[in-house]
């Protein structure tokens, strides 16, 4: 194996050695440097084009990126634009709407205190009515009250044998007795429980009128108002309880009775400050009485409290 390798290497050295034509050299190089020529030509056209496409592509770009960030700035500003309008015109609606409100809520108050003042106004004309009312029933009862105290000045007058009164005189009209006033009261309590409410009205009524002073006078003047307000006549009813508590002194058992009652027909009426203060004093000069319970138990149900609020003073500036 040692032998043949010597043998092997001057081969090779030997073809080596053998000599190559020059012409055919020089055509072949001439050939190779042609291609190579030739080739790098083309790369260099293939770079030019590589750099002018690359060239274009990139100024494309940059203008798509351009066109990009101007139509965002268009978009931004645009919602900058109707951001800042919806703000204005939510800031105007706003301000709008909170004096629309005040403004109603001014006219709801103006409205209310006219409806306070035209419910006093009421009340007032109420009373008023009730005391033309009852100077009117005076007026007429003064004729028969003249006709009573002008013979028992004067003396009888002297009858004839007949028992009828001589020319020209007059005869002493009859003077209602206390028979016939109890009579006439329990017709008309039996006509109260019975359920003949006008009936026993105009008894009732009748009695007061013949019999002003009598004890049972306010009792009849409270039931007439509590007839009247089974029947939803509210204004002539409260005016009958008005009656009870300022003709009668404390000595009439039903003045409370008739002060509550006053202050329910308020209630009825529409009137619920006017039937607080009623309450309330009701509560007040009755306190540690049923009348109390009752007072505070009304307010109560019309969403008062028992007592009134203190006065806040004003701060001395």
């Amino acid at each position: 194996m040692r032998q043949f390798i010597p043998l092997a290497l001057l081969a090779s050295a030997l073809l080596l050695c053998v000599p190559v034509p020059a012409a055919a050299a020089n055509k072949e190089h001439e050939a190779i440097q042609r291609d190579i020529a030739m080739l790098g030509e083309e790369l260099r056209r293939l770079q030019s084009s590589l750099n002018n496409e690359f060239t274009a592509m990139k100024t494309m770009v940059q203008q798509s990126i351009n066109g990009s960030d101007k139509a965002q700035n268009s978009v931004l500003v645009l919602e900058t634009r109707m951001t800042e309008r919806m703000q204005s015109l939510e800031k105007s609606l706003s301000q709008t709407v909170a004096t629309l409100n005040t403004k109603v809520d001014t006219m709801a108050d103006e409205f209310r205190a006219i409806k306070e003042e035209s419910k006093e106004a009421n009340a007032r004309l109420l009373k008023m009515t009730t005391k033309l009312d009852d100077l009117k029933t005076l007026i007429q009862l003064l004729p028969s009250q003249l006709q009573q105290q002008a013979p028992s000045a004067l003396g009888p007058p002297q009858a004839d044998n007949n028992g009828q009164p001589p020319p020209g005189g007059i005869a002493p009209p009859p003077v209602p007795t206390a028979v016939n006033g109890a009579k006439l009261f329990e017709d008309a309590d039996r006509d109260r429980l019975a359920g003949k409410n006008d009936l026993a009205i105009k008894e009732y009524r009748e009695f007061v009128k013949q019999y002003p002073r009598s004890e049972r006078s306010c009792e009849a003047q409270f039931r007439v108002g509590e007839l009247l307000m089974k029947k939803d006549d509210i204004p002539n009813a409260a005016a009958e309880f008005d009656m009870v508590i300022e003709r009668y002194d404390s000595t009439c058992t039903f003045q409370p009775a008739a002060r509550y009652q006053k202050g329910k027909a308020f209630v009825k009426a529409g009137q619920p400050t006017a039937a607080k203060d009623e309450f309330r004093r009701l509560a007040e000069d009755y306190k540690g009485t049923e009348w109390e319970r009752k007072a505070k138990e009304a307010l109560k149900d019309i969403g008062f409290s028992a007592s009134a609020p203190p006065v806040r003073k004003k701060a001395r500036r």
